[in-house]
């Protein structure tokens, strides 16, 4: 037995009634348990009843059928079920974690990129944009009404000119410990052929803040070769803007711009 074993629609319904407990409750959370749970009671009652009788019936029948030998096996194979039972129940526990951690992180993620384009949009238009009082807005006046928005708002009351919630320490910390099971659930997933572009996604877009350098620089580097595009150097003054003659000898490196 697996977790894949269960059917899906009540791994889904298991996993949404433990966030409704969790800090990553929000209101769409909740009226997504209520369809989910009306959608499993539909597809299920009569196929679970139909199946427990199945199982009985043919329970009743080997029973009958078995001598003190056979019985006194079965009685081990029960014991040796239910520690098995149990190592599975710890296996499905370690994946709901994973999950969550995984979809706390990218949660996270997506208001920091969220908050930072307002940031950016209010630089540029003139605006005068109070984040705390928005994320309070936020969890108490309309369809988000996430209950780690008050973690938010309280990042900006720490510091209104933060450029960043992945640069608060508690945002920080919090990624920090959450990471690997983040890591893991999207691994897992992956390895079972489940699509999960929102958590990877969010999972690179964390991993190219943490990274001083990526691999843009290649890409620069190329554009700069077939287009002269330029480009600018960390070693030098930012802004400046170099070139490369790619078709010398000496694959001289000039400077265009400043």
């Amino acid at each position: 037995m697996s977790l894949l074993a269960v059917p899906i629609i009540a791994v889904l319904a298991l996993f949404l009634v433990l966030l409704s407990s969790t800090v990553l409750f929000v209101y769409l959370v909740k009226i997504k348990n209520k369809v989910v749970m009306l959608n499993l009671q539909i597809q299920s009652t009569s196929l679970l009843v139909n199946d427990l009788q199945f199982m009985n019936q043919k329970l009743q029948q080997e029973f009958d059928a078995m001598d003190e030998q056979n019985v006194q096996q079965t009685a081990e194979n029960t014991q040796v079920s239910k520690q098995l039972e149990h190592r599975i129940k710890n296996l499905q526990q370690q994946v709901i974690d994973q999950l969550h951690d995984a979809m706390y992180c990218a949660k996270i993620c997506a208001y920091a990129q969220g908050f930072q384009l307002m940031k950016l949009a209010a630089k540029e238009h003139g605006w005068t944009l109070d984040f705390s009082s928005i994320a309070k807005i936020w969890r108490a006046g309309c369809i988000i009404r996430a209950a780690f928005l008050q973690s938010i708002s309280n990042a900006y009351q720490r510091n209104e000119n933060l450029d960043n919630l992945l640069l608060d320490d508690y945002f920080a910390k919090e990624l920090n410990e959450r990471q690997q099971n983040w890591r893991k659930a999207i691994c897992h997933a992956t390895m079972q052929g489940v699509p999960i572009g929102a958590l990877s996604s969010s999972l690179a877009y964390y991993d190219s803040m943490r990274s001083e350098t990526l691999p843009a620089n290649l890409l620069q580097g190329q554009r700069d070769f077939f287009g002269a595009h330029t480009f600018e150097r960390i070693d030098k003054t930012a802004g400046k803007k170099f070139h490369v003659q790619w078709s010398t000898k000496g694959k001289e490196t000039i400077l265009i711009d400043g």
